[in-house]
């Protein structure tokens, strides 16, 4: 099957999250930091799905985040082949508007997250699992970062780019990729990300460079910060 029997769409209902989890627990099954911060992934797997559920809840509930879908519709019905959560700038067309009321809802979906995130940690053993204070310090290098080289305030923005082992390699991670760069370059707006060794050539054949490093672990884990100018549309 080609491109052309790949469809995509945006996640509008929280139960599209659940079959994304799979995916994404294949897919960053290998990935450094997950195997830096959840060492206990394959001990048990239920653990690793739940906490992928968690952040794809998190970037569902998030404004103005958009996670975007590929899948192939055949006669047992569509088959999830992969996805991507990306962000546009504040002032782009592609991100609605928050008033306060949506705003005030926001807080609350996330603060019910932490809750029940708490929750997990405190009533089982989640935590031999998921090492939180390696959690934390990821996000204190990203703080530290954004502090030393902060990237522009407007800009499209990849959080996750996953595509289920089985699909790979048939263009799909292209794809979900260009849905973004190619709204970023209508906007004139550049696009940033994260990559790992693995998924830095995808990200370099669609004119990313890497400007900046993200070390952990006593740097034994180097991903790429890379970013995108927008380019001109022919």
């Amino acid at each position: 099957m080609g491109d052309s029997d790949v469809q995509f769409r945006l996640v509008t209902k929280l139960e599209d999250i659940r079959p994304l989890t799979f995916i994404a627990a294949e897919s960053w099954a290998d990935d450094s930091i997950f195997a830096w911060i959840v060492p206990g992934r394959f001990r048990r797997p239920d653990h690793y799905l739940k906490l992928w559920y968690y952040i794809l809840k998190t970037e569902f509930f998030t404004p103005g985040r958009h996670i975007l879908i590929a899948e192939r519709h055949g006669v047992a019905g569509p088959t999830v082949l992969g996805f991507a959560v990306w962000e546009p700038p504040a002032a782009s067309p592609y991100r609605e508007p928050l008033n306060r009321k949506k705003r005030l809802a926001s807080r609350i979906r996330h603060l019910s997250i932490k809750c029940q995130i708490s929750c997990l940690l405190i009533f089982t053993n989640f935590s031999k699992t998921c090492l939180l204070p390696k959690v934390h310090e990821l996000e204190q290098e990203r703080e530290t970062r954004k502090t030393r080289d902060p990237p522009p305030d407007e800009k499209w923005y990849l959080h996750f780019l996953g595509v289920s082992p089985r699909f790979q390699r048939q263009g799909i991670g292209r794809q979900l990729l260009h849905w973004g760069i190619d709204k970023a370059d209508e906007e004139k707006m550049p696009c940033f990300l994260e990559a790992s060794e693995r998924g830095r050539p995808l990200y370099e054949s669609a004119g990313f460079i890497t400007y900046d490093w993200q070390v952990l672990n006593g740097g034994e884990i180097k991903n790429s910060v890379m970013k995108r100018e927008p380019q001109l549309l022919t």
